[in-house]
């Protein structure tokens, strides 16, 4: 049994991971005593930065082999979080005893509020993948 995965079409090699962590475990399934039917279980953690962005989106793949016999592969392609313009409209208009103030006082106001999204700067990527193990 093989788990490799990949970001952006690119192996992550695990003498070459950067501060990405993979984690694979094997183990039987409790409920099948006959068929030696094992799950493989395997983890990605790694910190996200701009960087691993291609056009805005990240690409990860993760693909599980028991060569010859089976090969199954699941992509995922994430959207970079960035900064959003909000408008807000805000009206300071006041009317007293049927005047209007908002033409000599008050003028009415565009108030633009930036509000930055800040992406999570940890994410993590589960991919569980069950297959049968011929030893």
């Amino acid at each position: 049994m093989n788990i490799s995965w990949y970001i952006n079409d690119a192996e992550i090699l695990p003498s070459l991971t950067n501060g990405i962590q993979i984690r694979t475990t094997l183990y039987r399934l409790p409920t099948d005593t006959t068929n030696d039917m094992l799950r493989v279980r395997s983890v990605l953690t790694a910190r996200v930065t701009q960087a691993l962005f291609r056009a805005g989106k990240l690409r990860l793949r993760c693909t599980a082999t028991v060569d010859p016999l089976y090969k199954e592969s699941d992509d995922r392609e994430i959207q970079e979080d960035a900064p959003q313009l909000a408008l807000i409209m805000v009206s300071t208009a006041r009317s007293y005893n049927g005047t209007n103030l908002s033409a000599t006082v008050c003028h009415s106001k565009l108030l633009i509020v930036i509000l930055l999204i800040i992406q999570t700067s940890y994410w993590r990527w589960i991919g569980v993948i069950s297959s049968t193990d011929n030893r």
